[in-house]
């Protein structure tokens, strides 16, 4: 359905090195002697169509993708342990982006295996940047955004494999 969520973040995608579609070595980190373990990425959005969207493209990519509905599930997804880039939605139930935001900066152990990018529309992330710092939001993506903006994001922050 045209000017939907789901249609409006989908974007272009870049061609890989070698000409296809997709480069998976290009995200993926070498760990010892040639064992490649994939980057874990936490998606945070109270939108299924972009969730599932994101997961989808991103476990294409190569990523360990997990995701959540709201804060509170994205917390106990993190209180589990490792290393996560979350992809962070502003406005959601039960518990917001900033909610999250304030509690993993609250729990060093937590703290120290997260990165955060925030999506919001981009009032939203005007108000968030003038209003909350914080030292664990690595960056801010506006939505409706491309997903080779995102890609580029997501690359360069995936934090290292566990």
């Amino acid at each position: 359905m045209p000017g939907t969520k789901r249609e409006r973040v989908r974007g272009s995608r870049r061609p890989a090195r070698d000409g296809s579609a997709r480069d998976i070595g290009e995200w993926a980190r070498v760990v010892g002697e040639g064992r490649v373990t994939m980057s874990r990425v936490l998606v945070v959005d109270d939108d299924p169509a972009i969730r599932e969207m994101l997961e989808d493209v991103l476990s294409e990519e190569g990523y360990d993708v997990s995701t959540a509905r709201d804060g509170v599930e994205a917390l106990e997804v993190l209180e589990r342990g490792g290393d996560y880039l979350v992809l962070l939605d502003l406005m959601m139930p039960r518990l917001d982006g900033r909610g999250v935001i304030r509690t993993l900066e609250q729990r060093p152990e937590m703290r120290r295996a997260s990165r955060v990018v925030v999506m919001s529309a981009a009032e939203r992330l005007f108000a968030f940047s003038a209003t909350m710092q914080s030292n664990i939001v690595a960056e801010q993506i506006a939505k409706p955004f491309e997903l080779d903006i995102l890609f580029e994001v997501v690359s360069r922050l995936a934090p290292p494999a566990a």
